[in-house]
């Protein structure tokens, strides 16, 4: 039988079981040799465990025996009743379907995954692995150093594959202790208690599987904090916690303890650290601030954090500015307003709202959220507002007031108009100007409001008047169409705003839009709204404008110019003409008609009846006869006439004339 030494490197071992798979591991300790270990309770019991060769699974068990070959038990199998009690019904389950044989496997890294599980549950729960049939605990051994061989069984229960040998162990002397995690620190945050340690030292006799973490708060009991086994993470470095407490109980100082945990579930001496835990979650800050200014105060409400115990409001002057707190004994953390009184009207200010722990931590602020404090009252009117007409503007001024005034709003409104603002900036001056323009006229009138820096605004003050004489120019017409119409020109207009300041209009006529053009007819009067030129002839362009005259005769600008392509007068229906077909000397037809209207011309036009549409005839005639000299050879042709004007425009046409040949 092959003996292998048992886990003559324990280390390294133990690093292979807790990686995901064999390829994480040296080729050196990737090899599946198995292994056992030893200990001595000093009081005649000594305990074993160990790990067959990954991948291996002998059917007949184990047989434990001393080096001098006294079977000391004959045979230990998986799956024994007496060794199932304890576990969780999972755990059941999964030996008794290892009794009936190993799983298949769909890759060796499969196999590698499940054999590495199984060995890391036997390492750190002893009630496992004697469930498997892989420790055994030995009872009123003899004194004095000895080694155990840990024999595989096949089916008929005959010893078959490797031999696992134990390291020595003395069953009158205790094994010591595996070895303390080292440097261990700790550090709270907001997701709990954060441990850092280093992994304990290398002790083949009794290696650390694991380790287990306990936590004592204000009381000074210690009380688990890990609930499972705790690895460590040997390649995240020591920026990676070895375990983090979420709930650990918080603003209290507490101590724990990390114990390095060998196979058989002795923990080592603690490595003990002590802290005090803040409740990070009562440092956040609580929400929906939001500020009502009002007078003399601005109001802050905000939702308090539950779990806060005191509060502190901060205020600045600009939203990056430099916070102060006004609650310096801080609020109930249960408070969820405050009132500041202690504000100017008109003055915006910024505010944020902070949590503070129980040793004066201060967590993080709101937002900032802001607000203008209101005068008491609102600014009282202007008073003495005065107006000075001058030439080319109306100065208005009127008494500064004893009041914390921001600025000043000016209003103005025609005889009959709304009151408009004039100044879109407020100003702190206790005068304005108000320019004239050249045509500007009528009477006026002014006010004066004062707003304050809340921009609460005063009444307006009493109104003046101003009466501007006019000393300009009429204001421009407006021409609202154009057209041709019945052979004239039609030019339709409006005069400028205000209408009164128009007595009369000219029309200018021109032919092109930059001249300047020439009045034609008379001046029309100021009511008039249309004007026809009848003096143009049908198929030219002319360009129009007018001109408003004031009262004073003076004349305003031209209007923007306006073409009017004139068109023919309505073109009467020529009467019926009269067609007589000729066939001496030869084959013709003449058609006679009406003379036509002056300025216009008669054209013939021609059809027969398998003919849609009329054939004008070549050639017209302001006279009355026209003869067809090439009319059809066989059926009906109908004749008639249509009048045309110079611009080519054609009017209705007249009754037809027939003939049959």
């Amino acid at each position: 039988m092959r003996r292998t030494p048992c886990f003559r490197y324990p280390t390294a071992v133990l690093a292979a079981l807790l990686s995901a798979s064999a390829s994480a591991v040296s080729a050196q300790t990737a090899k599946p040799t198995g292994g056992c270990l030893a200990v001595s309770d000093g009081r005649g019991m000594v305990e074993l465990k160990w790990i067959p060769p990954r991948g291996q699974w002998p059917l007949g068990g184990w047989r434990v025996q001393d080096e001098r070959g006294r079977v000391l038990l004959p045979q230990i199998k998986a799956g024994e009743e007496k060794n199932l009690a304890g576990l969780s019904p999972k755990e059941v389950e999964s030996v008794r379907n290892l009794v009936k044989g190993l799983p298949s496997f769909k890759s060796d890294r499969e196999r590698s995954f499940f054999f590495f599980s199984l060995s890391f549950q036997a390492m750190a729960n002893t009630a496992y692995a004697r469930a498997l049939g892989w420790s055994t605990a030995l009872r009123a051994v003899s004194p004095g150093p000895q080694a155990y061989d840990i024999i595989a069984l096949d089916a008929a229960g005959k010893p078959s594959g490797p031999v696992l040998k134990s390291p020595p162990v003395d069953a009158a002397v205790a094994s010591p202790l595996p070895p303390s995690p080292s440097r261990l620190t700790a550090d709270s945050r907001k997701e709990g208690v954060f441990l850092f340690w280093s992994a304990a030292p290398e002790n083949p006799a009794a290696p650390v599987v694991y380790y287990a973490v306990d936590r004592a708060g204000a009381g000074g009991t210690f009380v688990p904090a890990s609930k499972n086994p705790v690895v460590l993470n040997q390649t995240g470095g020591s920026a990676l916690p070895g375990f983090v407490d979420p709930e650990a109980p918080v603003e209290q100082e507490l101590v724990f303890g990390v114990y390095g945990v060998d196979a058989f579930g002795r923990r080592s001496r603690p490595a003990e650290f002590r802290l005090f835990h803040h409740d990070w979650k009562a440092l956040e800050p609580p929400g929906g601030l939001t500020a009502d200014g009002q007078k003399n105060k601005i109001v802050l409400t905000w939702k308090p954090n539950p779990r806060t115990k005191t509060v502190f409001v901060e205020r600045a002057t600009s939203v990056a500015g430099t916070y102060e707190v006004i609650t310096p004994n801080g609020l109930p953390g249960s408070a969820s307003s405050f009132e500041d009184k202690a504000v100017r009207g008109g003055a915006t200010y910024f505010y944020a709202v902070r949590a503070a722990g129980s040793r004066g931590m201060m967590g993080s602020p709101t937002p900032p959220a802001s607000s203008r404090a209101l005068n008491p009252t609102t600014p009282p009117r202007p008073a003495n507002v005065k107006a000075e007409l001058g030439r080319t503007r109306v100065r208005l001024t009127w008494e500064a007031a004893d009041f914390p005034i921001s600025g000043y709003i000016i209003e103005k409104r025609s005889k009959t108009g709304d009151w408009l603002r004039l100044n879109e900036e407020i100003f702190q001056e206790p005068r304005h100007d108000d320019p004239l323009g050249p045509e500007t006229s009528g009477t006026f009138a002014y006010r004066v409001k004062a707003v304050a820096f809340d921009n609460q605004m005063s009444a307006p003050s009493a109104p003046v008047e101003v009466r501007v004489p006019f000393r300009g120019l009429p204001p421009i017409p407006q021409i609202t169409g154009a057209e041709s119409k019945g052979g004239k020109a039609v030019v339709r207009f409006r005069p400028g705003a205000p209408e009164d300041r128009t007595s009369q209009f000219l029309i200018l006529r021109s032919g092109a839009p930059e001249d300047e053009g020439l009045v034609i007819g008379r001046p029309l009067p100021a009511a008039a709204r249309e004007f026809a030129d009848s003096f143009v002839q049908a198929g030219e362009s002319y360009w129009y404008k007018v001109v408003a005259v004031g009262p004073q005769g003076n004349r305003s600008a031209p209007s923007r110019a306006v073409l009017v392509t004139v068109g023919s007068p309505p073109l009467p229906v020529p009467a019926a003409p009269r067609a007589v077909l000729v066939k001496e000397p030869f084959v013709r037809v003449k058609i006679t008609f009406a003379a036509p209207p002056g300025g216009l011309e008669a054209v013939v036009e021609r059809k027969t009846d398998s003919e849609s549409s009329w054939l004008r005839l070549p050639g017209s005639t302001e006279k009355t006869e026209l003869v067809d000299v090439d009319p059809p050879k066989l059926g009906r042709v109908s004749y008639r006439v249509v009048f045309r004007a110079s611009n080519g425009e054609t009017g209705p046409p007249s009754p037809s004339a027939t003939v049959v040949r």
